[in-house]
């Protein structure tokens, strides 16, 4: 018993004060992940090394971006403006990746609930639902100016509402004291 005391990890106290967003508290309340465990420890978990967390970070939302690029630079002939709409949702994209990357590198302390939800719905589902109704768009509306405007903007506000969860939680769990 005594053996068992003297082996187990110690805990790790998450930051929860009010300065943590309702919001936050949410999602990680909802989440299967263990609200405890963190970015680094599952990492740790998982013996994901540093390298291949820059490489991750660096390259999936290149992925993103080098495919927008590619399909607008493919048919810049043609004699509709849609590339905006396209442009936007690599962008969106990829600011999510970089999001995960960056946590993941550089605050090690954020609870891994809040990336995997991220992941989850900022991803796979809002990501989803952008790629179907951006094709849409850009399929059937593409003569109307007013429909990629909206549209842009739309996605623009996406990734600001990407941009201040990754702002909220760098600022909440990341510390620069730590390396």
């Amino acid at each position: 018993m005594a053996l068992l005391a003297s082996t187990t990890v110690p805990e790790v106290e998450l930051k929860m004060d009010n300065n943590v967003p309702h919001a936050i508290k949410l999602v990680m309340a909802m989440s299967s992940a263990s609200p405890e465990l963190t970015v680094g420890e599952h990492n740790k978990k998982l013996m994901i090394s540093r390298s291949t967390l820059w490489i991750l970070a660096v390259y999936r939302p290149s992925v993103f971006i080098l495919f927008s690029a590619g399909t607008v630079y493919a048919t810049r002939g043609w004699d509709y403006q849609w590339c905006l709409p396209v442009a936007l949702l690599s962008i969106y994209q990829a600011a999510v990746m970089f999001a995960l990357g960056h946590l993941a590198l550089f605050v090690p302390r954020t609870p891994f609930a809040v990336c995997e939800a991220l992941d989850e719905v900022g991803f796979k589902e809002i990501g989803l639902g952008v790629i179907i109704s951006s094709a849409i768009v850009v399929l059937f509306f593409y003569n109307q100016p007013w429909v990629l405007v909206t549209w842009a903007g739309l996605l623009a506000a996406l990734i600001a509402a990407v941009l201040k969860l990754w702002l909220c939680l760098v600022r909440v769990y990341g510390n620069e004291l730590d390396s």
